[in-house]
């Protein structure tokens, strides 16, 4: 495989794999605090009912990839990625990487 090859597996690869990813209520809380607004609010421009948001939420289930990028739109990407939960360090090392294209330090990754 050469490097052109290789550079686009890489760079779609992350988008590819989001399939889903859960939220960290309690940063979601903070923000919505910070905002003034309501989780209601936010399920609303999510376009889920806010039953199903609290469940999500509460459970850990998974938001789909639209639900993920208007979330990104409402939060702007970098409190957005705060409150998105990855399932490694690595993971979120590399998305954040990919997505901002500097390095996050040890103790910034660990908030």
């Amino acid at each position: 495989m050469d490097l052109k090859q290789n550079t686009l597996r890489s760079a779609t690869s992350s988008t590819d794999q989001m399939e889903g990813y859960s939220l960290k209520p309690n940063v979601i809380d903070r923000w919505l605090e910070e905002k003034k607004k309501t989780r209601e609010w936010l399920a609303h421009k999510l376009k889920i009912p806010p039953s199903e948001f609290d469940t999500k939420l509460q459970k850990g289930e998974v938001f789909d990839k639209e639900q993920l990028w208007r979330l990104i739109k409402i939060m702007l990407a970098q409190k957005a990625f705060e409150a998105i939960y990855f399932p490694t360090k690595k993971q979120r090392a590399k998305v954040w990487w990919e997505v901002f294209g500097k390095y996050k330090g040890k103790e910034e990754l660990n908030e």
